[in-house]
């Protein structure tokens, strides 16, 4: 049995979904990399918190070597009512929504393709506090 606020590839998906489309006044992703094909798939799941004057803040790392350029990516982003934060060298995976349910661990949100993945959840203001003090942002 899987503990009930540990995730993996296969389990992570449809429990983010469900933060995502609960969400009442903000979203932020930490997500070094960026995948249009997998950023389509999220931003599917908050456009309509977008339409109802929700905040989504998306920081990244976005390195000179990928397929698209950071400004490509930039563009990406803002077109669909993101907020984007380029942050040189995060490596973390982090999301907080509404300031109090908090994902963490290895998987990158905005990029993830196909490898093994360890994801957990859970609910704290303080907790929220804490990470995104830790960030250091």
């Amino acid at each position: 049995d899987q503990h009930p606020n540990l995730f993996d590839e296969t389990t992570f998906w449809a429990a983010f979904e469900k933060d995502l489309r609960k969400a009442k006044d903000k979203v932020i992703i930490v997500s070094p990399f960026v995948r249009k094909s997998r950023f389509q798939i999220v931003q599917q799941y908050l456009s309509a918190f977008v339409e109802r004057g929700g905040v989504v803040e998306a920081i990244i790392s976005q390195e000179p070597d990928s397929k698209s350029t950071l400004k490509e990516t930039e563009k990406l982003l803002g077109d669909a009512g993101w907020k984007v934060r380029v942050m040189k060298g995060i490596h973390q995976k982090v999301a907080i929504i509404d300031d109090r349910i908090c994902w963490e661990g290895s998987l990158n949100i905005l990029s993830f393709a196909n490898s093994r993945e360890l994801m957990r959840r859970f609910e704290s203001r303080i907790e929220a506090q804490a990470i995104w003090d830790n960030l250091r942002f």
